[in-house]
């Protein structure tokens, strides 16, 4: 399954970037999250959180990995998420053009593949809960950088 669009956030693209490759600041905006382990700074972390599918809850563990840094324009994150039973792999790119009025366009792209005992419920839940959780997450970004 493949999500995309544009946001434009209204701060500079320095400080954009600065958040989206800050593990600890990035993954106070991620929908559940409930732990951060740096594993390798600068190229891998993990969180733990809990995504809810229609009434069944699914805690997943994600190591996410910086595949691709272009400072200050390109970001390429690779994450693979375990579950009980299941398992996730997203790649993500994000695109920071920086506008005439100073403030920031973002347009990223998700590629989400699920495997296992959840995989039965990708068509049906996942797409609209994947959209909650992206627009959860950057209404988050939005507020915390808009400031």
């Amino acid at each position: 399954m493949r999500l995309e669009g544009v946001e434009i956030i209204k701060t500079s693209r320095d400080k954009v970037w600065q958040f989206v490759t800050d593990p600890h600041v990035i993954s106070q905006c991620a929908p559940g999250a409930r732990s951060l382990e740096v594993l390798a700074p600068n190229e891998r972390f993990r969180v733990v959180a809990d995504v809810h599918l229609g009434t069944i809850a699914v805690t997943f563990t994600v190591t996410v990995t910086y595949a691709l840094l272009g400072e200050p324009e390109l970001a390429n994150f690779r994450a693979t998420a375990t579950a009980a039973g299941s398992e996730a792999r997203v790649t993500s790119f994000l695109v920071l053009t920086e506008t005439a009025q100073g403030w920031t366009e973002m347009k990223w792209t998700v590629d989400l593949t699920v495997f296992g005992s959840i995989a039965g419920l990708a068509e049906r839940l996942i797409p609209p809960v994947s959209k909650q959780l992206v627009d959860e997450f950057f209404k988050c970004v939005k507020k915390t950088l808009e400031v």
